[in-house]
Parts: structure tokens; sequence; C-alpha cells
């Protein structure tokens, strides 16, 4: 692949709202236990700011996945630089279809919450990093087999 002129998105995996749910049910809860004790109105109050928490909460930038990177709004994360990813969903999220996708690297840990499909886009960061890693064991042996043909 020679530069950006060749590069496309393979799979792209955006935040995802119904995160915003185990917010709204934990409000739900609280409007009810607040009923219950005749205080609906600071209920209410608490209940509005808890959705209102999760709402603005759960936000984030969508992740691209390319042949040759992952990027995120401004940060690009190189397949090269890749150790290992992994997604951590909660009940919720396997539920709601969303979760965290952790990636490490040589240098840092890159954390992405609320992400649908996490699990798939981890599947297919890892079939990248190891499709990367075979492509580069494949052109080192070529290098090695062009050495040994000039050399003998």
């Amino acid at each position: 692949m020679d530069g950006k002129a060749s590069e496309n998105a393979v799979f792209v995996s955006a935040p995802s709202r119904k995160a915003v749910l185990p917010f709204a049910f934990g409000a739900a809860l609280l409007l009810i236990a607040f009923a219950v004790f005749w205080l609906w109105q600071a209920g209410a109050v608490l209940g509005t700011a808890f959705l209102a928490y999760g709402f603005f909460r759960v936000k984030g930038a969508s992740v691209t996945l390319t042949e040759e990177n992952i990027k995120c709004g401004s940060a690009v994360i190189p397949i090269g630089e890749i150790d290992g990813a992994v997604c951590e969903t909660g009940a919720f999220g396997k539920i709601l279809g969303c979760g965290t996708l952790i990636i490490y690297t040589k240098r840092k840990t890159r954390v992405f919450k609320y992400l649908t499909r996490a699990e798939e886009l981890r599947d297919r960061i890892m079939t990248a990093v190891d499709l990367h890693r075979f492509r580069e064991v494949c052109r080192e042996a070529q290098q090695a087999r062009e050495l040994m043909e000039k050399g003998g």
C-alpha cells in the first residue's frame, strides 16, 4: 500500500446511546423508591440528575480500523505497535451490545468506552495484528532469501 491515498476503512465502531439505559434504569428505580416514601419531588430531581449524568457521560469518538492503523479522533495507532486488545462488557453491555475496548501498545494503554460491537472490533484488530506480523515475517524471509542468492 502506498501512502494515504489507498486507505479504506475496514470496520467502524461508534459509541452506543444504548449505554444510557443502565443509567435510566437506575433513575427509574430512584424515582420509584422516592415515590414510595413520599419524596417524589426530591426523587424527580435526583432521578433527572442521574439520567442527565448518564446521558452526558456516554460520549466518545468512533473508532475506525484500516489495514494499516486504528483511528479515534486525532489519535492514530499503527497496527504494528499493538501488543494486544481486550474487550470488557458488563451485564448491561452484553444485553445492549456495547462495551469497553482496551488496546495495549508498547508505549501506552488506550481505553475506548461505550463502543457498539466492541468484541467484534477486538477480534478484527487482533486479526489485523496477526496479519501484519505474518507479512513482516514473510518480508524478512524474502530479504534473507535475496541475500543468500546474492552471496551464493
